[in-house]
């Protein structure tokens, strides 16, 4: 009984693999986002990856079905320079002092990524 069940599962697993197939996709991406800008705005290529399983189940004939879920890495690279800024400081004790204002300029460089 027990060589019967493993010669059955044998036999299914061949007949299986001839109709299924699985495989994996992976790799190397670049993106950027397209849209409005602001003032001293701009954006640019960012890299990212993404990876995925599909499945195959051939008919005869050589026609088939496919099913694949993949997971994309999306975003871009996000600049914003030389605006006037400020900076509010406040104090450790609040009764002590009251907060200031320290005026300057900023330059951010964002990754975004999702």
């Amino acid at each position: 009984m027990k060589n019967l069940l493993i010669l059955s599962i044998l036999f299914l697993s061949v007949s299986l693999t001839a109709q299924h197939k699985v495989g994996v996709r992976a790799g190397l991406n670049y993106s950027k986002f397209n849209g409005p800008l602001e003032l001293n705005e701009s954006y640019g290529i960012s890299s990212g990856f993404h990876f995925g399983i599909n499945y195959t189940y051939e008919l005869p004939s050589n026609i088939g079905f496919r099913g694949e879920l993949l997971y994309v890495q999306r975003g871009s690279k996000q600049e914003f320079f030389e605006e006037d800024s400020w900076y509010i400081i406040n104090p450790i004790i609040p009764s002590s002092m009251e907060s200031f204002v320290e005026p300057g300029i900023k330059e951010i460089d964002m990754n975004i990524n999702y």
